[in-house]
């Protein structure tokens, strides 16, 4: 026979059930935000492919007061393995993505994150920060159970140089 302790002990189990799996996702999600940073500084392309699902849309994003400009646009999982191996990376150029104060919100097998970008490069005289702004992410929990990016907006709201050709990555 169940009692009604039986079922409110049920019901508290699934709610907390429920809540470790948000909070797993979170924590995964800004793992791989996290981890798409370190592998593109230091050119571990494969690691930085296997975060992005096969149907990616990439762009990068000059923003102003006045106006957006795309000056990237990647669509593809072979566009992105395209790009990557023009981007710059250590030890010949050695800069940091720092992502920062990551907004995640998840919705069963979707999710979408925002976050803070900061570009630290070596220059002549020491460190400097070559860029800022936010990324705008949407995920895919894929078969595999790993969050994957599906959509990749990164909003640059200032930079100390103009694009350069690694910024913009190899092309085919």
């Amino acid at each position: 026979m169940t009692t009604a302790h039986d079922k409110t002990d049920q019901t508290t189990l699934e709610q907390l059930e429920r809540r470790l799996s948000l909070v797993e996702a979170k924590q995964d999600i800004i793992t791989v935000l996290y981890r798409m940073a370190q592998t593109v500084d230091y050119g571990e392309h494969p690691a930085w492919l296997d975060c992005f699902t096969d149907d990616i849309e990439f762009q990068m994003v000059e923003v102003s007061s006045t106006d957006r400009v795309v000056r990237v646009r990647h669509e593809g999982h072979q566009a992105l393995r395209d790009f990557i191996p023009g981007h710059t990376h250590a030890p010949e150029h050695f800069h940091k993505h720092l992502v920062g104060d990551p907004i995640v919100e998840v919705e069963g097998d979707l999710a979408t994150a925002s976050s803070y970008l900061t570009r630290i490069d070596h220059g002549e005289t020491g460190p400097y920060f070559w860029s800022f702004g936010r990324y705008l992410d949407t995920f895919r929990r894929c078969d595999d159970g790993k969050w994957r990016v599906t959509t990749r907006v990164i909003e640059v709201e200032s930079r100390a140089a103009p694009v350069k050709k690694s910024d913009i990555g190899a092309k085919k």
